[in-house]
């Protein structure tokens, strides 16, 4: 069970996650699989006419505006597609305290929280061919399964409540002492 989390609109990522899984769905290795997908937004038709343009909207579950917290623990994996313009991604905080591994696009907003092949693996952004890849990957691969989720779990000690009150007061310092 895949899951991807987000507000249905421009930039998230869905309909490049939408196109992979056409690729994803020519493996017949794969057990049956879902696709549960949160978040409500302008783009839900548009999306919903891609997976039946690609043939997989059987495969798809849209959700709605569940909470993750809900959702994650019965899935296997987080797929992050946004394709630009995110500040921290929450989706993976949440996978990672779920004990999830995550694949994300190499945009600079997934660079700046998570590290390729340590915490999670990227794909390139705008390639659902490699974003396919790297999902079949991970279905075949319980090491790196194993690998990426110690990885998340070591990664969210930098997002402790504790930490990060520590990086805004050494913020204020400086700003002060300047």
């Amino acid at each position: 069970i895949l899951a991807c989390t987000g507000r249905l609109r421009e930039g998230k990522g869905h309909e490049q996650l939408i196109r992979a899984l056409a690729s994803f769905e020519q493996a017949a290795w794969l057990p049956p699989w879902e696709l549960r997908i949160t978040g409500s937004g302008p783009m839900f038709q548009y999306l919903l006419d891609v997976a039946k343009e690609v043939g997989v909207e059987s495969h798809l579950a849209f959700l709605g505006g569940q909470e993750a917290k809900v959702v994650l623990p019965d899935c296997d994996m987080l797929i992050a597609p946004a394709e630009h313009g995110e500040g921290c991604s929450m989706s993976i905080l949440e996978a990672w305290t779920m004990e999830l591994p995550v694949i994300c696009s190499d945009s600079m907003a997934h660079q700046e929280i998570a590290t390729d092949g340590k915490d999670a693996l990227f794909f390139q952004n705008g390639s659902p061919e490699d974003l396919a890849a790297k999902m079949l990957t991970l279905c075949k691969d319980s090491h790196l399964r194993d690998h990426l989720v110690t990885g998340g779990k070591l990664a969210l000690e930098d997002y402790t409540h504790s930490v990060m009150a520590s990086a805004y007061q050494d913020i204020y310092r400086r700003i002060l002492l300047q």
